[in-house]
């Protein structure tokens, strides 16, 4: 059955909208209009039907589950019972809503997590699992779609519709339960014992796929069966080659065939929590597994933009998060992969022809903003931009603050007389103080941000995301065909139409992007 929005069901709960739903049960965001508040409605899927055993599985589910009701990581249950409908009573469990979607969601979006965001989501599932393990519980269903996350992006454990109470800490597999991609060796055999263990199996299936973007094992169901219970799990870091050496010896662990040599669900969180609470190095690089760019860190902290020229934004002290950068802009290889892959065209090619290792130009903002969703990145707000660009030292180039032209892709003598662009990175003296390269010239980029020429007089300090709306996109950087100094500092900045057909002189051979990614930890 399926609930229509506005629904009212026993006078005490209003469907607003239809999220999902499984073999046994479909998930609502809904009103409870007792204690007035926004819930995820689960109810039995055709409970006129479910016989009484279903009846009583379905809120054992909802009891297993509020026994870590006071347990960080698990949602919380709020209520369950059943609740009177014109097709007959109708069992419900009503839990937290968390709005920020399932972490299948995410990785289906190709949403770049990296290392740290991997290792955090991680620990907090392993906290979770812990917590059960401790009340005897075993999940048998870890997996990203039923790990939840909210609004601020921790992440929660849901779905303990197969769960099992260990006899013993362990229970006897009747059938094989769960989903294959993520299943221990030992579930898919029946009579085996099925203990915690098997929940830190899946949990390292999570890890990897979360890390590498792929699973451990694939192929067609038989395939996958077989290579849980058979082969060799391979290594993350030959899948991921920036995961940590620590890291990677845990999910090799975590994935041992043998369950007793398996870590516990309380020592992969405490491993997870040390790995993730180290803050990568400035300039450390990590590889998006989607695109294959390499990505740069900028760690947390103050710095100093902005420049003296009218356009250029006020010089002030602005805070920013940590995040990952592109260290050169992106390549046109990488782009003609991503048309391929969407079905987005390439725009016509410059007079120097599409060369692999070059920046990617022509493109508009939509052009950008598409590929940054598909790579599951983003474009850099224009003070993440700069920050990059300049470092903490207020550098008038990327490299200082005298003016070098032979540090970057430009013009000489006259305009234009670089005759195009060349390959990225081509000049490494030219770097940043985070190793960001072609920061100037090559390519101009294009930012997230609105263009408000007083914006930044009375922006927040803190994480400036630009305006609501305003003239045009901000354009960062500068371009091979220019030769004036004044145009390649790091303040630079000017709004451009974020719509020009690419094929138009308007987006043709200048403007080009790297992307961002804000480091989750």
């Amino acid at each position: 059955m399926e609930l229509q929005n506005g629904e009212v069901i026993g006078e005490r709960f209003k469907v607003l909208e239809y999220l999902g739903g499984g073999t046994f049960g479909e998930v609502y965001r809904a009103e409870d209009l007792n204690l007035q508040t926004e819930i995820a409605l689960k109810i039995l899927r055709a409970p006129a039907r479910a016989v009484a055993a279903d009846r009583q599985g379905f809120l054992e589910e909802a009891r297993r589950q509020a026994t870590l009701r006071d347990r960080q990581h698990v949602v919380p249950i709020y209520d369950a019972g059943e609740v009177p409908h014109q097709r007959g009573p109708l069992p419900f469990i009503a839990m937290r809503y968390l709005p920020g979607g399932s972490l299948a969601d995410r990785l289906a979006a190709r949403y770049w997590l990296g290392v740290e965001g991997a290792c955090r989501i991680g620990a907090e599932i392993a906290s979770a699992l812990a917590a059960a393990a401790a009340k005897h519980i075993v999940h048998r269903d870890v997996k990203p779609l039923n790990i939840l996350l909210d609004e601020d992006g921790h992440a929660w454990l849901a779905d303990f519709g197969l769960a099992k109470a260990m006899a013993n800490s362990a229970s006897v597999n009747s059938r094989s339960a769960g989903t294959a991609a993520y299943m221990a060796p030992e579930q898919f055999k029946v009579g085996v014992p099925i203990t915690a263990r098997a929940d830190v199996y899946a949990l390292a299936c999570t890890l990897f796929e979360m890390i590498a973007g792929e699973r451990p094992f694939g192929g067609d169901p038989a395939q996958v069966m077989f290579g849980h219970v058979h082969l060799p799990a391979p290594r993350l870091a030959s899948e991921a080659p920036s995961t940590p050496p620590e890291l990677d010896v845990l999910v090799d662990r975590m994935l041992g065939k043998d369950p007793e040599g398996r870590p516990s669900a309380a020592e992969v969180r405490d491993a997870l929590q040390r790995i993730s609470a180290r803050s990568p190095a400035a300039g450390t690089i990590q590889t998006n597994p989607v695109d294959g760019a390499e990505m740069v860190y900028v760690p947390a902290g103050p710095f100093r933009m902005g420049g003296s020229r009218q356009k250029d934004n006020p010089r002030r002290t602005v805070d920013l998060d940590a995040f990952w950068i592109y260290k050169t802009p992106v390549t046109v290889a990488r782009y003609r992969k991503f048309c391929e892959v969407t079905g987005r065209q390439m725009p016509p090619a410059p007079g120097w022809g599409w060369n692999d290792d070059h920046p990617m130009a022509g493109v508009n903002w939509h052009d950008a903003t598409a590929y940054g969703d598909w790579a599951g990145t983003a474009l850099p707000t224009e003070a993440q931009w700069e920050k990059a660009a300049r470092g903490t030292k207020g550098w008038t180039y990327p490299w200082g603050n005298d003016w070098d032209p032979e540090k970057l892709q430009c013009s000489k003598a006259t305009m234009m007389d670089a005759g195009g662009t060349a390959p990225v990175g081509s000049h490494p003296a030219g770097a940043s103080p985070y190793g960001c390269l072609d920061m100037a010239g090559n390519v101009f980029q294009w930012c997230a941000d609105w263009y408000d020429e007083n914006y930044m007089k009375n922006a927040p300090a803190t994480n400036p995301t630009g305006p609501a709306s305003g003239e045009g996109r901000v354009m960062r950087g500068c371009c091979w065909f220019l030769n004036e100094k004044i145009n390649f500092r790091c303040a630079n900045r000017f709004p451009i139409n974020p719509d020009p057909p690419s094929a138009q002189s308007g987006a043709m051979y200048f403007f080009g992007f790297r992307c961002v990614v804000r480091a989750v930890g």
